[in-house]
């Protein structure tokens, strides 16, 4: 079943095959991406309120929403999906099958990914890869409130970074190190402190055979950490490139191998002299050449002899 719902970026809904992000007011997308985070659960208008207009509540509360929910249930009609969207005791539900929204997806291909990662690595990574295809900019951007900037902080340390360190997990298992860079390259920048994601760099740069580089690189991240957090944790990134550096130097050098030669042209036979000599007797005499004429102007001609 193809995702109709995306929460992890803007609030988009897939009409035509196609997401749209501009489907309705900022207001109502903001109103739906609560409705979808809770999918299946009531929300109370007042809730509503504290995730979408946090500073100041519209003065009438209740009629605003359900201009909202008017221009939700109208968006998504257009998607083709079956729901039920109704009106509980002052509180929305919204019950749709969570297949169609990425987030749950997300979460059900990492879950896959966890239950086969002790077994089949390459499958593991594979399913993380895709999970994290689905991942965009900032989950559930349409919200400027504090309770989502706390599910969001919840979201980015619990699915995106605990799914970026399996796959990376997976990646070294399988000594793709080359792919443990390319993916700690694509990880935004305000998570370049997070230990988990240091020794992985370490890891793969030691593992790729460059270990100037990741002394170099342990010498920047363990001045920030000191700097900036201060929390003791450099001591681990430490002891792990100690443990890399033994293990980069006990380990036999890379040998390049040479260049290839084709085999000398064979010019002499040795051995078999009674077969040689069958063979010689087949081949017709070989022409010798003979000179006339004067010493000045030489004529030469052929004549076969016996050698």
């Amino acid at each position: 079943m193809e995702i109709a719902f995306k929460i992890l970026g803007r609030t988009r809904v897939r009409v035509d095959g196609e997401f749209v992000a501009d489907w309705g007011k900022p207001k109502a997308r903001a109103v739906l991406a609560v409705l979808l985070l809770n999918a299946g659960n009531a929300i109370s208008v007042n809730s509503i309120a504290d995730w979408v207009w946090p500073e100041r509540r519209p003065a009438n509360l209740h009629a605003t929403v359900h201009t909202a929910i008017t221009s939700i249930r109208a968006a998504l009609q257009r998607t083709g999906v079956r729901f039920t969207l109704r009106n509980e005791e002052r509180s929305y539900r919204l019950d749709i099958d969570r297949s169609l929204i990425d987030l749950h997806v997300f979460r059900k291909l990492v879950d896959r990914a966890r239950a086969i990662g002790g077994t089949d690595h390459q499958a593991a990574c594979a399913l993380v890869e895709e999970a994290l295809e689905l991942w965009g900019d900032e989950p559930l951007a349409d919200l400027d409130s504090e309770p989502a900037a706390r599910r969001r902080d919840h979201l980015v340390r619990s699915y995106y970074l605990s799914a970026s360190h399996a796959l990376l997990y997976g990646l070294g298992k399988l000594g793709d190190y080359a792919r443990m860079l390319d993916h700690l390259d694509e990880i935004p920048p305000e998570h370049d402190l997070e230990i988990l994601l240091a020794k992985h760099r370490l890891t793969a740069l030691y593992g790729l055979g460059r270990a100037h580089e990741a002394l170099s690189y342990l010498v920047r991240i363990r001045r920030r950490i000191v700097n900036e957090i201060g929390d003791g944790s450099e001591a681990e990134l430490n002891a792990l490139h100690e443990r890399l550096r033994v293990r980069h130097e006990q380990s036999p050098p890379v040998r390049t191998p040479g260049p290839r030669y084709l085999p000398h042209d064979v010019d002499v036979f040795v051995g078999r002299e009674n077969l040689l000599s069958d063979l010689d007797a087949l081949v017709p005499p070989r022409p010798v050449p003979r000179y006339t004429g004067t010493p000045d102007l030489p004529e030469m001609s052929f004549c076969a002899t016996d050698q």
